[in-house]
């Protein structure tokens, strides 16, 4: 069409009113057609013909297909993007830094706070320290740039998709309003790829009619997303393009990559993070060496020959030899031998112990040792408080699981071997039996269809009075009455997750009852020792030292009990790994956490910190954008040099500690216990919940059920216009028939629910929340995000 062809006096197409296109061509009927671009420019004002109203409403889009001008002076990689047919319409204006310090929080479907960006803005998300934008020579020869975000309702919102070595990030076209915050915003994704647990190819191309093809990924906070990727014809390879760049950064450790942290290299304020925790010093605080000489520091594992998943530096009774030692890790699964997790005294220097070990490894003909018997007695005897009393054995496990270690090879103490011991066994479920549970948790947190339902529109956000907020309030409200939530306690109890949550803290208290209450020394277990065990050690911990329960502290006691102690987090939480069938992921760290959380809600003034930095340690122990989780133990992260090639995310924390106090902090000496009563404990629905979001309606339109409707729409306005072109055929060209996309649709949930299962101030249900990753100023000055 030519500029001559345009009259001032045609009719304008009615227009959704929350929607103000920017249109950028003119260009012809058949132009149209091929390129797919539903707009057109006037210099005098802005016509929208009805094959791009008919598309809108068929796919929430204002624009198919067209790829932004990009702004390239803060970066040179975006020279490379250009090409690229996967763009995004992110606005680097989601990330202002207007003075505050932006704290890591989930993603969120509906952004937070976000003005229309200008015409003049470039629509890529900001990069941070490392982060580079995914390119290659085959996205050039790609047409096909329409992706589709797939509602739960399996409504499509249409927008760009762009790719880097840290994040998949995703914005729609268009507006839509949240109903529960009374606003409107760009739909925006942003999922650091750590967090991907599995993406499947949904969909295929068999026929002309068929063409209407996605992706599926799932991630291990048990989010689910759904991306429809239209094609031209069965030549085109877009998502096969999409996916397997997709697969390689998101599983670099499959690809023969490496990490992400290890290219993050931004500088904090505070650079001190790697060395928060020293382990003599945190000891020697405990009172090893400074107010009893009854410890020692044993070396005999400074070259991790001894056990290659226990640190450097161990604290041993002194009284036993390191030769001695070398005996007793032969009979102590993984070689991972009794030894001192903290001490307490009382006021005349006397103290008892908590301990930690692995199963000692008796096997069904019950072996014994008599160097292991020996080596516990006279930790018994270090009691200088209550001499006749006994050394306690928690076994976290259930008694049948530990019947049944013994023909592996494992087991446990006999009361009738180890003199002066007594065995409790506390009944804690294995990896497997959390990781189910947990998915449960997270298939109840997705929202329902019924959620994105209703026939009531939404004031638009500018004209919201106080009044129409309260409306819109409680319009989210009766849209959250759906039967999941009738059926929600069942649902809950199903689950277990609470239950298990319960049995972790009654076994804590239970180590906390007989170290404080009863003066005896504990050892702790469970099968290896690197994973409940860690759970009662740390949570008891907290609950009996006060020095745990400041900011520091915490930081120091991961450090010490689950970092150091050799907890499995690459294997638990599958970093960079694309075997998402692995049976040995489980989110053990995650559990723990949750504890903490349960403590805090009924002791919110004794801890120093703030929910917010458990949810900043629960996201980067996914993400990999810092080094402090990565690899399985010490020796691993020796080995790969982590301390000196990645940034901890404890210099993050202490840069900003403020953000992460909690203001009504009260210093307190004594022990903090909890109520474990199913009526005392609560879900943590800030962080299981956290993408229960919903959108209005109006904007969304239920793809196959409208096509054809609003084809025939198009048709009829198109004469009303005299616009001199074609129609595009929107049912051919981009999704294929409607019973196809409804095949597509039954394949997608039939995979969903064929699935294994993830890992899996206060902050309320439902409320926005910031992007995953940390985005901040440089000390410099300068901001390295542009």
């Amino acid at each position: 069409m030519n500029q001559n062809d345009i009259n001032d006096d045609v009719p304008k197409v009615p227009t959704r009113t929350h929607l103000k296109t920017n249109l950028n061509n003119r260009i012809n009927a058949q132009n149209l057609q091929q390129t797919k671009i539903l707009s057109i420019t006037s210099d005098k004002c802005t016509l929208e013909n009805a094959a791009d109203m008919a598309a809108k409403k068929a796919l929430g889009t204002a624009k198919l297909g067209s790829i932004p001008s990009l702004n390239t002076h803060h970066n040179t990689d975006l020279d490379q993007f250009r090409n690229l047919s996967i763009s995004s319409t992110g606005s680097g204006d989601v990330y202002k830094e207007m003075g505050t310090v932006p704290i890591i929080q989930p993603s969120q479907i509906i952004t937070s706070s976000i003005s229309k960006p200008k015409q003049s803005q470039n629509i890529i998300p900001k990069l941070i320290e490392g982060e580079k934008l995914v390119s290659t020579s085959e996205f050039s020869n790609l047409t096909s740039t329409d992706i589709v975000f797939v509602l739960p309702d399996n409504r499509g919102v249409s927008g760009k998709l762009c790719l880097t070595n840290f994040r998949l990030y995703f914005r729609s076209d268009e507006y839509y309003s949240n109903v529960l915050r009374g606003t409107s915003h760009y739909l925006v994704i942003d999922l650091p790829l750590g967090l991907v647990h599995r993406i499947e190819k949904i969909g295929h191309l068999s026929s002309k009619q068929n063409n209407f093809y996605g992706i599926f990924i799932y991630c291990k906070n048990g989010r689910k997303l759904i991306f429809a990727i239209s094609a031209r014809n069965k030549q085109d390879k877009s998502r096969k393009v999409i996916y397997d760049l997709l697969h390689k950064h998101a599983f670099p450790l499959s690809n023969n990559l490496n990490f992400f942290a290890f290219s993050y290299k931004q500088r904090f304020p505070d650079e001190t993070g790697w060395f928060v925790y020293d382990c003599k010093k945190e000891y020697e605080r405990i009172g090893v060496t400074t107010k009893t000489n009854d410890w020692r520091f044993s070396s005999v594992n400074q070259d991790f020959k001894l056990c290659d998943t226990y640190p450097k530096i161990l604290v041993v009774p002194a009284s036993v030899k390191d030769e001695e030692l070398k005996q007793i890790a032969e009979f102590r699964s993984k070689h991972r031998i009794p030894v001192l997790s903290w001490l307490k005294f009382d006021n005349r220097k006397n103290h008892v112990a908590l301990l930690r070990s692995s199963q000692p490894l008796c096997g069904i003909t019950q072996k014994r040792s008599e160097k292991d018997e020996n080596y516990l007695f006279k930790i018994f005897k270090l009691n200088t408080i209550n001499s006749l009393d006994k050394l306690y054995i928690m076994d976290a496990r259930p008694v049948v699981n530990a019947y049944a270690n013994r023909t592996t090879g494992g087991g446990h103490e006999s009361e009738d071997n180890y003199k002066d011991c007594e065995i409790n066994f506390l009944n804690i479920h294995n990896i497997h039996v959390m990781r189910e549970s947990l998915r449960k948790i997270f298939d109840m947190s997705l929202p329902s269809v019924s959620q994105y339902t209703s026939n009531q529109p939404i004031m638009p956000s500018n004209t919201l009075s106080s009044n129409s907020s309260s409306h819109a309030q409680n319009q989210a409200n009766n849209r959250l009455e759906t039967d999941d939530d009738k059926n929600f306690l069942l649902n809950l109890e199903n689950s277990k997750w609470l239950s298990h949550i319960r049995s972790v803290l009654n076994g804590a208290l239970k180590v906390v009852k007989y170290i404080n209450s009863y003066s005896s020394s504990v050892l702790v277990h469970c099968s290896d020792g690197w994973d409940r065990t860690a759970q009662l050690t740390s949570l008891s911990m907290i609950m009996m030292d006060k020095y745990y329960r400041t900011l520091k502290g915490f930081e120091v006691l991961i450090e010490k009990e689950w970092l150091s102690f050799g907890h499995r987090f690459g294997i638990r939480m599958g970093h960079g790994s694309s075997d998402h069938a692995n049976q040995d992921r489980s989110p053990i760290f995650l559990q723990f956490i949750d504890c903490v959380w349960q403590l805090m809600q009924q002791n919110s003034k004794v801890f120093e910190f703030n929910e917010r930095l458990l949810i900043t340690i629960v996201n980067n122990m996914y993400t990999c954008q810092f080094g402090t989780f990565l690899y399985n133990n010490e020796f691993e992260r020796d080995k790969y040099d982590v301390r000196n090639k990645t940034v901890s995310l404890w210099s993050y924390v202490n840069s900003y500690k403020n953000e992460f106090k909690n203001s009504s902090y009260i210093e307190y000496d004594g022990v903090v216990e909890c109520s474990t009563s199913m009526s005392s404990l609560q879900l943590w629905t800030s962080y299981y919940f956290q993408y229960k979001e919903v959108i209005d309606d109006s904007s969304l339109v239920d793809l196959p059920n409208e096509l054809n409707e609003s084809q025939k729409q198009a048709n009829s306005q198109v004469k009303m216009t005299n616009y001199n072109m074609n129609t595009p055929i929107l049912t051919s060209k981009l999704f294929g028939s409607s019973s196809f996309f409804h095949q597509m649709v039954s394949q997608m949930k039939a995979t969903v629910r064929s699935y294994n299962s993830p890992q899996s101030n206060a902050l309320q249900p439902g409320m926005v929340q910031d992007s995953e990753h940390i985005r901040y100023k440089a000390v410099s000055g300068h901001d390295t995000n542009n």
